[in-house]
């Protein structure tokens, strides 16, 4: 994971836990002012209670994945050899191997 993507997934996450918060605060305002003549405000809260508790469970199972993501990449960094750059070329080498003129 690049730190660009990474970056962005960080900011990805945090979006969706802020929604989620957002959610929630709203429909437990919408709880708190319900009463017999608004009703309909234990429905509208009772729906964004589901819909932020998904949001909310999203964004802990997409944290989990980018965690096991990074683990599994750090294991397959462990597992493989340092990269070596290739020597450059001198002049002079292409010149005897009649590469150049």
């Amino acid at each position: 994971m690049t730190k660009h993507s990474f970056a962005r997934a960080i900011v990805k996450v945090n979006l969706r836990f802020l929604g989620a918060m957002i959610t929630l605060g709203f429909s437990w305002l919408c709880w708190q002012g319900a009463s017999k003549e608004l009703w309909a405000l234990y429905g509208i809260a009772s729906l964004g209670f589901l819909g932020g508790g998904r949001a909310l469970l999203a964004a802990i199972w997409e944290v989990k994945d980018i965690l096991g993501n990074m683990t599994r990449i750090e294991r397959l960094e462990k597992m493989g050899a340092e990269p070596k750059a290739d020597p450059r070329p001198l002049r002079d080498t292409m010149k005897d191997g009649g590469m150049i003129k």
